[in-house]
Formats: C-alpha cells, structure tokens, sequence
C-alpha cells in the first residue's frame, strides 16, 4: 500500500510535492539490470513487462561507479524524470547496504529532472551525495518510480 499525500496533478514536473518519500527497502540490481536481490521492503511502483515499466540500476551505487541509469519500456515519446531525496521508513535488514547515517532533508523536493525520448538515461553520481532516493519518471501521463541509494562504501557484485 502507497499513501502520499500528493495528487495526481502533482506528477507534473513543474510542480513540487514536499512531503519527503519513505523508503521500506530496494530491489538490488547489478549494472545490466539484473535482480540480486530484496532488501526490506521496497515501496515502489515500477510498472510492469509487456507494459509501461522502469528500473534504476545499478542499485545500490557504490563509491567505485561514476553514473546510474534509468530503463524505461518506451524509446519514442518524451519522458519526464525527477528525483527526491528518500528516507527509510524502518531500519533495514543487516543483508543490505544501510548506510549507518541520518540523512537530514528539508522536503521532498525535486532535485534532479530531465526531459528525455531515449530509452535510458545515463545520470553523472557526483551530483548526488550518499544516500537514500526515489527516482520518478512519467511516460504517457503516468507516474512510476523505484528507490535508489547512493552509498560510499566499496563493495563489488
């Protein structure tokens, strides 16, 4: 179950919702999108295979790795991506990455977005700092987004 307090209209990129998201846990993907694992338990809305979809991976990102990059199912019409800072909503599992820090966050604003019509896209880690993140992106008036979190530690796949 999902609750926010933004509206629909809210999706709109030149809108804001303030309210900070929660983060119950994330899907583990390596660089190619591959599953390795659940950590917690994700809040997220992805879509799904054959249709609308998205992903963010690798996930977590680790010191080593310069960028993420986001999938989507369409290659064709224009996207809109924004990110958010995240919180947890529990503490996770000691399987996961947990970082060990307090994030301090002022909203849920946005502090990334993009337009785009490729099916993915590359985004440079050095302008985001260690820590938890929804990523949204809408296609065709639709709302997905998935967790990210952004760790300094040095661990390998």
């Amino acid at each position: 179950m999902f609750l926010s307090t933004c509206k629909k209209d809210d999706s709109d990129i030149s809108n804001y919702c303030f309210d900070v998201p929660e983060i119950g846990g994330y899907i583990q993907r390596d660089a190619n999108g591959s599953t390795i694992g659940i950590v917690g338990k994700p809040i997220h809305y992805p879509g799904e295979y054959p249709g609308a979809w998205m992903m963010v991976c690798p996930n977590p990102l680790f010191s080593y790795m310069n960028s993420f990059v986001v999938y989507c199912s369409d290659n064709t019409n224009e996207k809109k991506l924004w990110i958010t800072r995240a919180k947890f909503k529990n503490q996770l599992s000691p399987t996961g990455v947990t970082l060990g820090m307090n994030t301090a966050w002022l909203s849920g604003g946005k502090i990334f977005e993009k337009k785009f019509v490729e099916r993915d896209i590359h985004i440079d880690k050095s302008l985001f700092t260690e820590g938890y993140y929804r990523v949204y992106l809408e296609i065709d008036g639709q709302v997905y987004y998935d967790n990210l979190v952004i760790s300094n530690e040095t661990i390998y796949y």
